[in-house]
């Protein structure tokens, strides 16, 4: 176990490494404006993305451990059901854009295209996480960010600043995630006989993973939906500082995922009794919270200099938000060791409860605050849903008992 967390953790590490690099190489290359337009498409992407996680690992990796007799039936249907997902989101997607997206749609269109490359391949990954060998997959997907980054960097060389020519980097990354997968799929499973496929088996796998579906939309949404909403209501640059603030937060964001990806299997899912859990809970919340005031303390003392130094003087402004961007990580930190309760006892229904609640205050507090005080009254709006997240989740953590008839997750 210890070495398939460190394999996540090496990938996750360098996946915030390459990420920062490219977002400064691109943010440097396509100036503030474009720089907040190219954000707007990854985050309308990300936020569509999340409908194909509607047969997501929660659900595929316990029956491919529970039925290894059965990989090759279970790898078939999610490949086929999710990349339905992806065809029907695409088509969402590509709605969405032609309605409410910018003039440029070219590059937006080209990000939509990785809604095909991502989940429906990622059923290897799943594969070799319920075999706990997360080494190959890991490495596939660190080349692949490697690359991407390669190429940003060379086309920043070049002097490149159109914004459909980076995108194409992101999807090259995708598909030669893809195709490496692919190869290592046939290397395991061999040929996949096609008579597999079962509308009735991919109905229950869409209905058993649709809840956690829809609770990691519901999350994407709350913590992208500002990069959709603020283009509307403030200045381009003032739009482009802040999406850059938030590049940044998000791949701090990874930074606890990979705590927490090392300490819930030990204190938390492999624990019995729920005292012990709640125990074991208070320390990894402590961890997160000494983990998120390093953040803090790091930002507000080296933001100005890490900003400059990342993304150039013409993200000033980016400084100023990075400190407000900042406090919503350590929020985030908080929730998420939080979060782990409910994956522990599969409170699925919660989870939805949760999210959406989020979701809720982040949309009034974006069309109510930004307005008024701009891109800190949006950042504003995304603390106050983290603090709704935490205020409920701190509420189920003291009130659960085992006892308590949940829907599964």
């Amino acid at each position: 176990m210890i070495r398939n967390i460190a394999w996540l953790a090496i990938e996750r590490g360098g996946i915030i490494a390459c990420g920062l690099l490219s977002s400064a190489l691109i943010a440097r290359a396509v100036g503030v404006e474009g720089y907040g337009s190219f954000q707007y498409g990854l985050a309308a992407f990300n936020i569509f993305l999340a409908f194909t996680y509607f047969c997501g690992a929660e659900v595929i990796v316990p029956k491919l451990s529970a039925n290894p007799q059965d990989e090759r039936k279970i790898c078939v249907n999610t490949f086929v059901l999710r990349f339905w997902l992806a065809f029907v989101t695409f088509f969402s997607f590509i709605c969405y854009v032609l309605l409410f997206g910018p003039e440029e749609k070219l590059y937006i269109v080209i990000f939509g295209l990785m809604l095909f490359l991502k989940e429906p391949f990622g059923v290897i990954i799943a594969l070799f996480q319920s075999r706990t060998d997360n080494k190959k997959t890991a490495l596939i997907q660190l080349l692949g960010t490697i690359v991407k980054t390669v190429l940003v960097v060379v086309l920043f060389y070049m002097g490149v600043a159109a914004l459909e020519v980076y995108a194409l980097a992101w999807l090259l990354e995708s598909l030669a995630v893809a195709l490496a997968l692919t190869y290592l799929g046939y290397k395991v499973l061999g040929k996949i006989n096609i008579s597999n496929v079962s509308s009735e088996y991919m109905l229950k796998l869409l209905k058993a993973g649709a809840p956690i579906g829809l609770a990691f939309f519901l999350l994407s949404a709350m913590q992208r939906i500002d990069r959709l909403i603020l283009p509307g209501l403030i200045d381009a640059g003032d739009f482009g500082a802040h999406a850059a603030a938030m590049q940044i937060t998000e791949n701090l964001y990874l930074l606890g995922n990979i705590v927490i990806i090392s300490l819930a299997p030990l204190l938390i899912y492999s624990v019995g009794s729920i005292e012990d859990v709640r125990r074991n809970m208070i320390t990894v919340v402590a961890v997160m919270v000494a983990l998120g005031l390093g953040v803090v303390s790091l930002f507000y003392g080296f933001g100005e200099f890490i900003i400059r130094g990342l993304f150039g003087a013409d993200y000033y402004a980016a400084a100023l938000n990075i400190k407000y961007a900042v406090l919503v990580v350590f929020l985030y930190f908080v929730e998420l060791s939080l979060s782990i309760f409910f994956y522990k006892y599969s409170l699925g229904r919660l989870v939805l409860i949760k999210y959406g609640l989020g979701l809720l205050v982040v949309l009034l507090g974006n069309f109510s605050l930004a307005p008024v005080y701009g891109a800190a009254g949006s950042i504003l709006s995304l603390a106050l849903g983290y603090i709704i997240l935490i205020i409920f989740s701190l509420v189920v953590v003291c009130t659960f008992t085992e006892s308590t008839n949940e829907a599964s997750i």
